[in-house]
């Protein structure tokens, strides 16, 4: 398991669809790897995918959609090589990804250069509510860390298997200032099914094969 670790992570270094931003200090906080070093930054629109795991979803939208730019984001390298290698077998150059902690966002993206962002099943964090609720992905500081990445009029999209989480985040948003442009607790049953909110990861086809309804929030900042 190690070596087939340590072999993956060999080969992201290689790959020219990966980027691995190391942390030189902090604060404040400067990356080994940069903006520039991302390839197709310009004026397609750019989608980002937080905690992007294999990168399911940044590939499944990258195919349906060729005139968009999309970012996957992890800090699990040997998870990330799955999609990396996926999308240079299959030529897709419109899909790139970044292996760093989510919370340093802004360190890389400029301000005001993102179109939309996917958050697909983020850990909800609730094991320890008091101490962990700072880091779910919907909490005021990561709200605060899109406002600043994201173009006026951006979008963000949120899916969930878990009820309290989904909760959290539509109480959080609204009370933070954010829109809700649609939500549902229901995604499969609802009109938004077929769409993009529609692609399913092996994870989330686990939680529906159990029929535990997905839960689903559009919104802006």
């Amino acid at each position: 398991m190690i070596h087939n670790k340590l072999t993956k992570y060999a080969d992201i270094k290689q790959f020219t669809n990966v980027l691995e931003c190391g942390f030189v200090k902090s604060p404040p906080l400067e990356l080994s790897g940069s903006w520039a070093d991302i390839p197709f930054h310009g004026d397609a629109p750019l989608v980002l995918e937080l905690g992007c795991g294999r990168g399911e979803y940044s590939i499944a939208m990258a195919e349906r959609s060729a005139e968009k730019n999309f970012i996957g984001i992890d800090i699990k390298g040997a998870r990330l090589w799955f999609g990396a290698k996926a999308a240079l077998e299959e030529g897709l150059g419109n899909v790139f990804f970044v292996r760093m902690q989510i919370e340093h966002i802004n360190a890389l993206f400029p301000r005001a250069s993102v179109d939309e962002i996917w958050i697909p099943f983020p850990d909800p964090h609730t094991n320890h509510p008091s101490r962990d609720t700072k880091r779910r992905l919907t909490s005021p500081v990561f709200l605060n860390r899109y406002r600043e990445v994201l173009k006026a009029g951006g979008i963000v999209h949120l899916k969930t298997d878990h009820r309290v989480f989904y909760e959290y985040s539509l109480e959080t948003i609204t009370r933070g200032g954010g829109n809700i442009i649609s939500h549902t607790d229901d995604l499969y049953n609802s009109e938004r099914a077929g769409d993009t909110a529609g692609i399913k990861t092996a994870f989330e086809k686990r939680y529906t094969g159990r029929g535990i309804a997905i839960k689903y929030i559009e919104f802006s900042l």
